[in-house]
Order: structure tokens, then sequence, then C-alpha cells
């Protein structure tokens, strides 16, 4: 019985030993772990160099194609507490100080030869000049002279004063003094008589040889402003009269020309408080 026992043991471990020698051992594979490689930083850009005229742009924000604001130009000399050096140069001429002018409004005609131009000032509240207009006109026939005669066709040099419109038109301007010309109007030329540069309505009383009809000139005086040059009883027979600013695109007889369209913008301007005078020079 043991025998048996000692066979069937030995006979079990001899297949057990065939069984492992035909199949071979599984090996499990465990795949090494890959270490991850380590990546380089990128290199920062480099910062743009800092510019003030350069916008920071916000990430993520769309950047503003709005240009940047142009400079304001350098102030002119009325705005950097100046005079107009145009006016300083004419006043200079005739030896004025702007400053001591008994006027607010100022008219500079600055001539050269027949052909001027004129400039319309109004005094700010720092006394200096500031231009309100400007505009192209003409003198005499004969320029601008300081020594004006009577018939010299010479506008007269020197600082004046506005006075009262007038015309064959409406009055621009209702709060400036003005005068309508009828068909008795005169304005009389002749050094001889006692109403010499003078308005006269009517020849009641006429003691002269020579007069402006003024209706007469449909054109010239459908607008005027007469200019005090030789007036009143100061005024001394012989040295001019009738100097005006009137319509004209060409040369005249003394007075100062220029459009209907300008004069009547002048017109409008003027203001009678601010005692308005006129500076006549040959462009200095």
């Amino acid at each position: 019985m043991f025998r048996k026992i000692l066979a069937l043991l030995l006979l079990v471990g001899l297949m057990t030993a065939i069984g492992c020698a035909a199949a071979p051992e599984r090996v499990r594979l465990v795949p090494t772990p890959t270490m991850p490689t380590p990546s380089r930083a990128p290199s920062p850009m480099p910062s743009p160099p800092v510019d003030a005229k350069t916008p920071a742009i916000t990430p993520g924000a769309t950047p503003s194609t709005t240009a940047a604001p142009t400079p304001s130009p350098s102030a002119t000399p009325e705005e950097s507490g100046t005079q107009p050096p145009l006016l300083e140069r004419a006043a200079k001429k005739l030896d004025l100080a702007l400053e001591e002018l008994p006027c607010d409004q100022l008219v500079l005609a600055a001539a050269s030869g027949t052909s001027c131009r004129i400039y319309a000032y109004e005094r700010d509240a720092n006394g200096l000049f500031v231009k309100a207009m400007s505009a192209r006109g003409h003198v005499g026939k004969n320029g601008v002279s300081n020594s004006k005669r009577e018939g010299d066709l010479c506008t007269p040099q020197g600082c004046f004063a506005l006075g009262f419109a007038f015309g064959l038109g409406k009055n621009p301007n209702q709060d400036y003094p003005f005068r309508a010309i009828t068909e008795e109007s005169y304005w009389v030329d002749d050094p001889s008589s006692a109403h010499y540069n003078q308005w006269v309505e009517g020849a009641e009383g006429k003691d002269w040889n020579s007069a402006e009809r003024l209706w007469r000139a449909k054109t010239a005086y459908a607008l005027a402003v007469a200019v005090e040059y030789n007036w009143g009883k100061d005024a001394v027979p012989g040295k001019g009269s009738a100097i005006f600013l009137h319509v004209g695109e060409e040369a005249t007889s003394g007075c100062i020309a220029m459009s209907k369209e300008d004069l009547a913008a002048l017109v409008r301007w003027l203001d009678a408080d601010a005692s308005p005078r006129i500076l006549i020079v040959d462009e200095p």
C-alpha cells in the first residue's frame, strides 16, 4: 500500500515537472515611465523703448487708429501780448503810440501805389488791438501824401476820426449815424466857400462855385463813410475835401474805395461809442 502511494506521488511530481517545462514563463512587462523632457522657457520679448508718443495697449484691446492730436501753432503776436506788427509799424511811421489813441476801433489802410490793404481792429480788455476783418481796396490815383492839396488826386496820410455813414441805399447799421442822400445833397469843395468841406442840403444861401452832387455818384455813394480829414472849424481852405470810404473797384480822386460787400460789413461793425478812427499810410 505504501508503495502505491509513493508511486502515485512520484507520478504527480513528474507530471507537474513536465507541465512547467512545456509552458514558458509569462513575464509581465511594466513600461518604464518616460520622464518629461524639461522644456525651455521662451525667451522674453525685448521690451520696446519707452516712447511718450506711443500709447500703452491693454492686452486684448484693439489698438486705436486715431491719430495723435496735432500741436496747436505758436501764438501770433496778438495772442502773445503785443500789438499787431503791421499796425505797430504804421503807427510808428506817424510817431503815434497805439496805447494812447483815443479810440477802441481802428481801421488801417496800408497803401502800395494805388492799391491798399484794409484792416479793422478792436481794442480788447488788455488794451491790445485785435483784427476783426480785412479787405482789399484802392486809394488816390497819385497814391498817399502827407501834404494833401485840393485836386491833387492823393489820399491824405495820417490818423483821422471816422464820421457818419451816408448813401443812396439802405443803412446797414441802425446803431451808427447815417444820412440818406437826396437830390439836394451837396458836398462843397470850393476853398473860398464858408461851407468848404461840408455837406449842404439844398442850394439856398449858395456861396460856392464848386460842389459835388452826391446823388449823381450812384455806384460810389451807394454807401460811404466820411473821413474827418481837414474837418470842421479847423478846416484849412485848399488842403483837401470830401475824403470818404466809398464803394469802388479802382483808384480814386483821393478817397478809399472798396467793394460794396466789404464796406457794408465794415459799417455794420462800426460802433460810435468806440470812437472809430482810420490810420492811412504807405505800407510800412
